[in-house]
């Protein structure tokens, strides 16, 4: 009797989360709410607009933010609907278990889908027939990969697949810890699979890319996060890519052959800490880049804003910046402010940054995550004759000053027109500031103040 009850219970529970799905209005919110079901507990909303950016979900959406926006506004109207639950932080989202399972079963029966966890999927890849209308792959088994080197996926538009060193807790969410050493990817995988647009490998050892992948020319999104990589130049030959995202992986060298990825929007090098050398004018050549993460990675900026020809430059300078003017995201970290051209650098439509010049930005720092983060901390005076930092001042919501000479000169600086939009202010070690706040800032929206080491301080706010 007892048994009887719970399958009724559970199945009438499946039918009301069925019955909600197909009470979404449009189909834009159906898609993003079937993809939200491969992506495991507490999810990123930036991962998802890559995924949704790469199928084309939205149509007339031609930057990134737009789609970024678009994909927040969508995962706010499933959260009300409450086919998905909040996060662990704003841009994060999260699933129930059985919301997950119902989704998945919904997308394998109406749109060819395959998505398992850990285990046993031969049977579904020995099966042709199944294999040619499948649309989407997510997997967690990697063993399986084996079985693809001749498949034909004629219909195939998305593939997932993560290393087995994942929490178990977490089954398509994979940890960046380690690589899957052993997984051996066919030469000739993707020769059937010619129609993706999504790509995602994650945790898993790619030192050798396989030559077919050069054949994905309809590839809009690549993602390559916390894999084993080496020489990546046959990704040039992905015409179509708009997004590249090799977040935490053992890259060394960024090659030539990336400046021929003349669609790419966005690049995520973020993690990437074995990353020594972007080839020059490779950023430059990315004339629609859109967005750039090159935090906690790269930062040894050539200092020569051109080579000569007895010595070119043998890395990236940030003069290169001055050539993507659609830019309007930048995560960098430079060292030594002498990188810093002092011609015109950041674009106007810069709307998200996160930029520490001297040290870098940790997480022991404190402040929040804003979307628009400065940190300076040299005592060089060359700092304060660069506009292009004054520029920046104007708009910051997190500041963090230290060790930085005159600092009073440029708190004060007309051109910051009062810090109209600061939130966060952390000033440490100025021995010339007596007073922080005078009365022609606009500090309104002031949030927190963290002074230390301040020691000809007399008052915080003049008046």
């Amino acid at each position: 009797m007892g048994g009887c009850f719970g399958k009724e219970l559970s199945g009438n529970v499946h039918s009301a989360i069925e019955m909600s799905y197909n009470y979404l209005e449009r189909e834009e919110l159906k898609g993003t709410f079937l993809l939200c079901s491969i992506m495991g507990h507490n999810a990123a909303t930036e991962d998802l607009l890559k995924y949704c950016r790469g199928l084309g979900l939205f149509r007339g959406l031609d930057t990134i933010e737009k789609v970024r926006r678009r994909v927040l506004t969508l995962v706010s109207e499933l959260k009300d609907s409450s086919l998905l639950l909040a996060g662990s932080s704003p841009e994060r989202f999260d699933m129930h278990d059985v919301v997950c399972e119902v989704a998945i079963a919904i997308a394998s029966r109406d749109r060819g889908w395959l998505a398992s966890g850990k285990e046993d999927v031969s049977e579904e890849w020995s099966d042709k027939d199944r294999m040619r209308t499948c649309s989407l792959v997510s997997l967690q088994n990697t063993e399986v990969i084996e079985l693809l080197d001749e498949s034909e996926c004629p219909k195939l538009t998305f593939f997932f697949m993560g290393s087995e060193n994942s929490s178990s807790k977490m089954p398509f969410f994979f940890s960046m810890g380690g690589v899957d050493s052993s997984l051996k990817i066919p030469k000739n995988l993707f020769e059937g699979m010619k129609g993706l647009k999504v790509l995602n490998f994650t945790g898993m050892n790619l030192t050798s890319l396989p030559c077919s992948i050069g054949c994905l020319k309809t590839l809009c999104t690549l993602r390559l996060v916390g894999c084993a990589l080496k020489d990546i130049g046959i990704l040039g030959e992905l015409v179509n890519l708009e997004i590249l995202d090799l977040r935490n992986s053992t890259i060394r060298v960024l090659p030539k052959e990336i400046g021929e990825l003349r669609r790419l929007k966005l690049l995520d090098l973020s993690g990437c800490r074995n990353l020594e050398v972007i080839s020059p004018n490779v950023l430059s050549s990315l004339s629609r880049l859109e967005e750039l993460y090159l935090y906690d990675s790269f930062n040894g900026w050539d200092w020569e804003v051109e080579g000569s020809e007895n010595n070119p430059r043998s890395k990236a300078s940030l003069v290169e910046l001055q050539n993507l003017s659609r830019l309007t995201t930048l995560e960098v970290h430079v060292p030594d402010v002498r990188a810093i051209p002092k011609q015109k650098l950041f674009s106007r439509n810069m709307e998200r940054y996160k930029i520490s010049i001297g040290e870098f930005w940790s997480r022991y720092d404190g402040g929040m995550e804003t979307s628009r983060m400065l940190k300076l901390t040299t005592n060089n005076r060359s700092l304060q004759l660069a506009h292009e930092i004054k520029t920046l001042l104007r708009r910051t919501q997190d500041l963090y000053l230290r060790g930085v000479e005159d600092a009073m000169e440029m708190l004060y600086d007309p051109i910051t027109e009062g810090f109209p939009h600061l939130k966060h202010l952390k000033v440490c070690d100025v021995s010339d500031i007596k007073c922080v706040i005078n009365p022609s800032m606009l500090v309104s929206f002031l949030e927190s103040l963290f002074l230390e080491g301040l020691m000809n301080l007399e008052a915080i706010c003049d008046g």
